[in-house]
């Protein structure tokens, strides 16, 4: 999405050159056609489209070329897109490989300036003929949109190592430019989530020197772009205020003012000038000028963004009667576009406005409806993820969060069904993010007959910035509600202390924070829950909730954690629970490393007598150390079609879906990977009995968790930390010793743990198992 704003304006002119020598006067019997070219030539497109529109039915290529490229010049990227496909197509027909090469490569263009750089990565391999060298320049920006930021860096600089005009040559320097920064970027997050420290020293050095790199391209670029009027000029100008002083940035920001005024009105126009306000403070004179010209070339696309960033600026400046006005009018012109990258901001822009005036339900309407149009686009959202400028938890996450405050704020138990619904819908969202792509709820057939059936209570905690909401989903379908006037930041800190003296063998203070947690989360519902006696408690949390085991609650007064009155565990929400096959037939495969291996390099000394023990309990067929390897995983989970998989070995989960790995003798299997080789088989069990997660990131267990969720796999035992390896093996062989005589997995669980706890072990040794699922 954000990659989308590196623009490449030099094609459309070049374009504009090519069809002033491919005149529509050539045309046998072209009416008014020839006023059409002069419409285009002088700048007024739309009446050139209201000419060409009419000729649109006959198979004349150069109608549909100037129609595409009239439709790129005001905005409108999907009618030029249709436009440029059917020239390209007539021309194809009748052999005019000049002209088709053009449309083929104006059709890249659009396909990158859309979000689809696949696709034109594609038809640009599909072409036989040869191209021109700009074409590296154009694959470039494909792959920078695509996040592939090295494969972008290696086609721009083979733009540059090509005989290029001075324009494309400038363009080059600048995306090249915001490959290296991204790519900087990148390095940073990985960086951030790596837990080896050397591979996150190597990180840090070269996102330090990709950044050094970037400004030498930045500076080359400002060089070419002295005593150049152009808008690749002002772009090399606009690039480089990240790296100069405050003074040397007013500067520019004049000078940049004074060009773009010296430049034709058009769309790029609009574009920068709209560019220059967000870099400007908020410059309203700027979006009034970007108005007026949208107004006055038909540009109803540019004039949408220019009426929401009005929108936008009235909101900060307070004045909400112009902030409404100008919010509901770009999103009167951007429908017809069904742009909903646009619509679902200004849906949000509105509802903020709402809620800031007090009329609450217009708010809700509009956050509503601002969830509709981020479901029309979750595939480009989650998409947006491998953009390492795309910050969800700044671009969407807000808006669910903002709904439910409205929600919550004095709920009846219709807002508190919805509130659950919203949450649901942000675990997904936060899922697809995570994993890059589309998920789907894998959802119980008839969730109320199963919770009822399976005497099942759901505990919902919920993070918002100054309130702290927990809801309680009964077995009966009642609902109720508690609130704690606690800020985010102040829970947080609890949090990570809690972490921190749970992992602590010398630290005895887990009691009382795990009892200042109990009456935070169970203890408004204790009453209610002992009445119901629930056979299993599911807890869904949120945030860094997640990383904490919900089995260390610890009631003071009865002087008992809540594993030893409950069974509980861990989901992503009500409709990510996947149904399972009831079935005593137990087919096992069981995976161990038990020698280090690289990156990790630990021995697990453990795992053969682990494995040995699985291997008895479940009649398992069992590998280890170099028997482990993906291939053989991949084997046996095709060929056994197993139902239970256990995995002891080390493994991470990161937060970061590249970081985030389980270890095979002979390499890394990652997430995504790893995700694909459990889909061979339809497993109801996996565990993983050393995997680690990264305890100060909110979305570590939900890597975990989410592989479950993405592989329909109904129950996944795991652990949050590693621990002693000789309790390890005990606990598992209890946990399924205990299910094997007839238990749910939830309670064979809780009784491994009850027999640690009367054993006086510390929950640094038991409570980092957790159960996802049922």
């Amino acid at each position: 999405m954000s990659s989308r704003k590196v623009a490449h304006f030099w094609s459309l002119l070049i374009l504009t050159v090519l069809l002033i020598f491919s005149p529509l006067t050539a045309i046998s019997n072209p009416g008014d056609l020839p006023q059409a070219q002069i419409y285009y030539q002088q700048g007024q497109y739309q009446q050139a489209i209201k000419i060409l529109s009419n000729y649109q039915g006959q198979n004349i290529p150069a109608v549909h070329e100037y129609l595409a490229a009239s439709f790129a010049q005001i905005g409108q990227n999907y009618q030029a897109l249709s436009h440029y496909q059917k020239a390209y197509e007539i021309y194809r027909e009748q052999e005019n490989i000049n002209r088709a090469r053009l449309c083929l490569i104006s059709l890249a263009e659009l396909k990158i300036e859309l979000g689809r750089p696949l696709e034109a990565i594609a038809i640009i391999n599909k072409w036989k003929y040869p191209l021109p060298n700009s074409i590296n320049g154009i694959l470039g920006n494909a792959y920078l949109v695509a996040s592939e930021y090295e494969q972008a860096i290696s086609y721009y600089q083979k733009a540059l190592d090509s005989d290029l005009d001075s324009a494309q040559i400038l363009a080059s320097y600048n995306n090249l430019g915001s490959a290296l920064e991204k790519l900087t970027q990148k390095y940073l997050q990985f960086a951030q989530f790596s837990q080896q420290s050397e591979e996150k020293e190597k990180l840090l050095k070269q996102s330090q020197l990709t950044q050094q790199k970037a400004k030498e391209i930045r500076l080359i670029a400002l060089k070419k772009a002295s005593d150049n009027l152009s808008y690749e000029a002002i772009k090399a100008k606009i690039n480089i205020l990240k790296y100069i002083t405050l003074a040397e940035r007013e500067k520019y920001l004049k000078q940049i003012s004074s060009e773009i005024n010296l430049l034709p009105d058009n769309h790029q126009k609009i574009k920068f000038l709209i560019s220059l306000n967000q870099l400007n403070y908020s410059n309203p004179l700027l979006l009034q000028q970007a108005k007026q010209i949208a107004t006055e070339i038909g540009d109803n696309f540019a004039l949408a963004v220019a009426y929401g960033e009005l929108g936008y600026f009235y909101e900060q400046e307070k004045n909400y009667q112009e902030a409404l006005k100008y919010t509901e009018l770009a999103q009167l012109k951007i429908s017809p576009f069904l742009n909903y990258n646009y619509l679902y901001r200004w849906q949000w822009q509105e509802g903020r406005i709402y809620a800031k005036i007090n009329q609450k339900e217009q708010a809700k309407s509009a956050y509503l409806r601002s969830l509709d149009s981020i479901n029309q686009i979750r595939a480009q959202i989650a998409n947006a993820g491998n953009d390492a400028e795309f910050n969800f938890q700044e671009e969407v996450e807000p808006i669910y969060r903002e709904l439910l405050h409205l929600l919550l704020e004095n709920p009846r138990e219709q807002e508190l069904v919805q509130a659950l619904e919203i949450f649901d819908k942000l675990q997904l969202s936060e899922l697809e993010n995570l994993f890059r792509e589309p998920c789907f709820y894998p959802e119980i057939n008839n969730l109320a007959q199963w919770q009822k059936e399976e005497n099942a209570l759901f505990l919902v905690s919920i993070i918002l910035d100054n309130k702290f909401h927990v809801i309680a989903s009964l077995p009966n379908q009642k609902y109720s509600h508690h609130a704690e006037n606690i800020t985010k930041q102040e829970l947080n800190s609890k949090i990570k202390q809690w972490q921190r003296e749970l992992s602590d063998i010398h630290e005895p203070n887990y009691l009382n924070r795990g009892g200042f947690f109990y009456q935070l989360i169970f203890q408004p519902f204790a009453q209610e829950i002992k009445e119901i006696e629930p056979d299993l408690i599911v807890f869904i949390n949120d945030g860094l909730l997640r990383n904490v085991p919900m089995s260390t609650l610890y009631d003071t007064e009865e002087q008992e954690f809540l594993i030893e009155k409950y069974p509980v565990s861990l989901a992503l929400g009500r409709n990510f629970l996947i149904s399972q096959e009831i079935s005593t037939d137990i087919k096992a495969l069981a995976f161990g490393l038990s020698q280090p291996r690289p990156p990790i390099n630990i021995p697990l000394p453990q795992v053969k007598e682990e494995l040995k023990l699985v291997e008895a309990q479940l009649n398992a067929e069992g590998f280890i150390d170099q028997e482990f390897t993906k291939d053989n995983l991949q084997q046996y989970l095709r060929e056994n079609q197993p139902t239970l998989l256990h995995l002891a070995t080390h493994g991470e989960f990161t937060g970061l879906i590249e970081n985030s790995f389980v270890q095979a003798y002979d390499q890394v299997i990652t997430s995504k990977q790893l995700e694909q080789l459990l889909l061979l088989s339809n497993l109801n069990l996996l565990t993983l009995s050393a995997c680690e997660t990264s305890t100060g990131n909110s979305r570590a267990v939900l890597g975990l968790a989410g592989i479950a969720v993405r592989t329909g796999i109904p129950s996944v035992v795991g652990t949050l930390w590693s621990i002693d390896d000789d309790l390890s093996v005990t606990i598992i062989d209890d946990f399924y010793h205990n299910w094997q005589t007839g238990m749910s997995k939830a309670q064979a669980l809780q009784f491994a743990k009850i027999k640690q706890i009367k054993d006086q072990n510390h929950p640094l040794n038991w409570s980092a198992f957790v159960l996802i699922g049922h």
